[in-house]
């Protein structure tokens, strides 16, 4: 199964002809014309394939056995995980005893109510590895213009390394910091138990070794710490870069006995969550 993106900027390109008509364009209509560089792919590669004399199809969006679902979140919709493995366990297998090859576009889903959506950035990843899933696949391999997770950005370090292996939680923390190839939204859906690898398109055959993703996102667990929550805002121009003055700050909740319930900082302010009765305290 190959799971293929848009031709070079041909999503940007459609992206920048719809805000020309983005007045009487609605995000559906938007969606509908986005997904047309990676139904075009397909049926390119298709082509291709079959001029090597294989037995190779591929998937339409308006196909009625089109398996990845989604919700009507046009733009950035969400994989409905239940009724997308449902639909895939039923028709791939059976296409793929015919066929050499099975080729469908990534980004691109359809809704329960039959409407075109796009998965948002990373989305044929997140295609791959929802299809990996649902039939239990031995790898999913990533095909990329990177051969890998390196070490260090290759533009300001001379020869970085390749890592061999990275786990997933990490790989995330990464994707944070401004990591581009891969995306943060498609790690989530990153098959359990299934090993990822990250390969470059220079690379002569999937064998190469690239980096291999192990691990899957786990839930949450979540609970409620405080149902009455106040945010207190400090504003100042470096405040987080004066840790006297933080030290001081977290005194004041300190002395004034107040519930301090957690806290985040930037450049310019420090938000202190407080119970609210706590923040009056403070105040007084």
């Amino acid at each position: 199964i190959v799971v293929i993106s848009a031709m070079g900027k041909t999503t940007d390109d459609l992206t920048v002809l719809t805000k020309f008509s983005k007045s009487t364009v609605n995000s559906a209509h938007s969606d509908e014309i986005l997904s047309m560089g990676e139904r075009t792919s397909a049926r390119v590669l298709t082509a291709a394939i079959a001029s090597h004399g294989m037995r190779v199809d591929f998937l339409d969006v308006e196909d009625s056995n089109w398996p990845i679902i989604t919700d009507e979140n046009f733009g950035n919709a969400n994989i409905l995980l239940d009724e997308s493995r449902q639909k895939l366990s039923s028709t791939l297998p059976n296409l793929l005893n015919t066929l050499d090859v099975l080729v469908i576009p990534g980004f691109i889903a359809k809704s329960l109510n039959g409407n075109v959506t796009t998965i948002g950035r990373g989305g044929s990843d997140s295609t791959a590895f929802v299809i990996g899933c649902a039939l239990n696949a031995r790898q999913v391999i990533l095909v990329s213009d990177v051969s890998g997770v390196l070490s260090a950005d290759p533009k300001l370090i001379e020869k970085p390394e390749r890592i061999k292996e990275i786990e997933i939680t990490q790989l995330m923390g990464l994707a944070d910091s401004g990591v581009k190839f891969l995306h943060k939204k498609a790690l989530t859906y990153k098959p359990p138990g299934i090993n990822v690898k990250l390969v470059s398109n220079t690379s002569a055959s999937l064998d190469v070794e690239g980096t291999i993703i192990t691990g899957e996102v786990e839930e949450l667990d979540v609970s409620l710490a405080c149902a009455n929550v106040s945010a207190v805002t400090i504003v100042g121009n470096n405040i987080s870069a004066n840790p006297g003055l933080v030290s001081d700050l977290f005194n004041v909740f300190k002395e004034a006995k107040v519930g301090l319930q957690g806290s985040s900082a930037n450049h310019s302010s420090i938000v202190f969550y407080v119970e609210t009765t706590g923040a009056i305290n403070v105040f007084e």
